[in-house]
């Protein structure tokens, strides 16, 4: 079973990550991360692979550095 994540997660700073590689694999996460600060962050690869509950908006992302996309919704409900 993935790790209960709340919300404890929704004002990290990211600003300067640039991998996000499996962050959240098989989590549940119940944090706003829209307000995210992803504009450095270039690899998403298997971000979310099989998470077991994600329901935030990532429209207002800044997605123009990701290079890698792979997984990363794979299997996630």
């Amino acid at each position: 079973m993935g790790q209960y994540l709340g919300n404890r997660i929704s004002n990290w700073n990211v600003y300067s990550v640039t991998s996000l590689h499996r962050t959240f694999a098989k989590s549940h996460i119940d944090s706003d991360i829209s307000k995210w600060s992803t504009g450095r962050a270039r690899d998403l690869s298997y971000f979310l692979q099989g998470a077991l509950r994600f329901d935030s908006d990532l429209t207002e992302w800044d997605s123009s550095s990701f290079t890698s996309l792979r997984g990363t919704f794979e299997f996630a409900l």
